[in-house]
């Protein structure tokens, strides 16, 4: 089985903030995504202005619309694919157990 973890990760201080997993990251369910980051009130983006995002598929084009319509971001982070690569097998390792529950 293939699980899809999202996760944002704030570059000034490297903190990790995970979002969410599923099987199926269809169109529905990143846009549930993009709603709970974009939360004016408790959203992880509330006062940020840059978000970086990969050339990924399932960021589509609506759910980069929609975050768009309120922040800047680029898609040049492939020098940091490594990085968000170890980040994202260390919390599949963390959270592997309430994905089995």
């Amino acid at each position: 089985m293939t699980y899809y973890l999202i996760f944002f990760m704030e570059i000034s201080t490297r903190r990790v903030h995970f979002v969410g997993l599923t099987q199926h990251p269809n169109e529905e369910w990143m846009m549930e995504v993009a709603n709970k980051v974009s939360n004016a009130e408790s959203g992880f983006l509330r006062g940020k202005r840059i978000l970086l995002l990969d050339r990924d598929t399932k960021f589509t084009l609506k759910f980069r619309e929609h975050l768009e319509s309120g922040w800047y971001r680029t898609d040049s982070i492939a020098t940091q694919k490594s990085k968000l690569q170890r980040v994202h097998r260390t919390l599949f390792q963390k959270h592997q157990n309430r994905m089995l529950a």
